[in-house]
């Protein structure tokens, strides 16, 4: 049906865009911690997609300096504390490396007591940009090394000067010329 064939078409964009964006989805059951999820996200990471049921099999591989503040922004979204989860963090590639990754998402279904039950959103490979802001921070920290060298070698070189001017003035004896060396000097 054209129906059908326009959900297709719109599924196969969707997927081209995500795919463009480096993005992938995923969703938790919070009663059980299984996941659902885009396969990009796993081969993202070099992982095979059977290699990850739970949110566990993620999160094991967090980062050590980011896993507290990805799980705190789990918490603060499910105790209402944040509208989204939203975190930034390091997660470990099979070749060994770290990736950075963006991950935002939101409570999609609600229980008993209107307890989270299913919270959905994306993932984002941010390792470019994170690399990229990486360069610019060091080429700032070279920059400013550079400047605060310039500025110690004029002091110097100033200082040299005005020591010269002095030991000239010391070696005559024309009052109008040592008013011209001290005036320099001043400079």
């Amino acid at each position: 049906t054209e129906e059908s064939e326009s959900l297709q078409a719109y599924i196969r964009r969707l997927d081209l865009t995500m795919s463009a964006a480096n993005v992938a989805w995923w969703e938790i059951d919070m009663k059980t911690g299984n996941v659902i999820f885009d396969e990009r996200k796993a081969r993202m990471l070099g992982y095979a997609p059977e290699s990850f049921q739970n949110y566990r099999d993620f999160t094991r591989l967090v980062h050590p300096d980011d896993y507290e503040p990805m799980m705190e922004a789990m918490r603060n979204h499910l105790n209402g504390s944040s509208v989204h989860y939203d975190v930034e963090y390091r997660i470990l590639t099979k070749a060994g490396g770290y990736k950075w990754f963006r991950d935002i998402g939101t409570i999609v279904q609600r229980g008993a007591e209107d307890s989270p039950a299913k919270v959905a959103g994306i993932v984002i490979d941010i390792s470019a940009q994170k690399q990229s802001a990486e360069r610019v921070s060091a080429l700032l920290a070279e920059k400013e090394m550079i400047l605060k060298e310039v500025h110690h070698r004029i002091k110097n070189n100033m200082n040299t000067m005005e020591s010269l001017l002095s030991l000239q003035a010391g070696t005559i004896s024309d009052p109008g010329a040592i008013g011209i060396l001290h005036d320099a000097q001043g400079r």
